[in-house]
């Protein structure tokens, strides 16, 4: 339960995540739609006013990602999980962005495995 909550702290920080002050454009981040299903995560990356430019909204929805998790990677030790941020910007659906927590001993951490986001 303990991890569960850790998890969901971590989601919940990201909805106060505004922008990414030293990316190439600031924009407003927040998580939606959190479901957490075994060691499964699903959640909604919203990003409102931003470039039609696919770089730059994979640059902001990394680095919004990667901040929080920076903050609070030490209460993720040991947890392993897969988490899938579908990236929506403006109400449309650009695809899904896929990281491991903890991957394995040689991977500790968020690692990004890969993305469908396309224009």
């Amino acid at each position: 339960m303990k991890k569960l909550f850790t998890v969901f702290t971590f989601l919940l920080l990201i909805l106060v995540l505004i922008g990414c002050t030293d990316s190439v454009q600031e924009a407003p981040v927040e998580v939606q739609n959190i479901v957490i299903t075994g060691n499964i995560l699903e959640a909604e990356l919203h990003i409102q006013d931003v470039t039609d430019d696919l770089d730059i909204i994979k640059e902001i929805a990394h680095e919004s990602i990667y901040k929080v998790f920076e903050n609070y990677k030490t209460d993720f030790e040991g947890i392993r999980m897969k988490l899938y941020f579908e990236v929506i910007i403006n109400d449309i659906s650009l695809g899904i962005i896929y990281y491991d927590l903890n991957r394995s001993i040689e991977e500790p951490g968020l690692v990004f495995n890969s993305d469908t986001l396309a224009l």
